[in-house]
């Protein structure tokens, strides 16, 4: 059965973290004023599939040279505090196939979207 899932409590460590990438775009066509990019467009990621010169080159203080095109490894929240999400009958969100049951985060089930929406903004408070 179909739900409304809201998520009512994260975890301060990485419980809730997925990796992904940033990519790093030193002349901002795409995105205008933005040099940073977090969950890049599918044709970026296809590219940095197709060629690992990408991945970050940085110095020995860690630092990262933003005036290169390049892909940064980093971690990301899986789920947002009082994220409201449409579960399908597996436990998978609908439509990107998340599983809440697979982290470190708590969430409650609801049969209607106004529900949810009440409990999303009490979290909040």
């Amino acid at each position: 059965m179909t739900c409304f899932a809201v998520i009512t409590e994260i975890p301060d460590n990485c419980g809730n973290c997925v990796t992904s990438v940033i990519y790093v775009n030193p002349n901002p066509s795409i995105v205008v004023g933005s040099r940073l990019i977090v969950h890049p467009p599918d044709h970026i990621t296809r590219r940095m599939g197709e060629s690992l010169k990408m991945l970050v080159d940085s110095d020995s203080a860690g630092m990262i040279d933003l005036s290169k095109e390049q892909v940064i490894m980093c971690n990301v929240p899986a789920f947002s505090l009082g994220e409201i999400m449409v579960l399908g009958s597996d436990g998978r969100t609908i439509p990107d196939g998340r599983n809440p049951d697979k982290w470190f985060v708590e969430y409650e089930c609801f049969n209607d979207l106004e529900s949810a929406i009440k409990r999303s903004i009490e979290v909040f408070k």
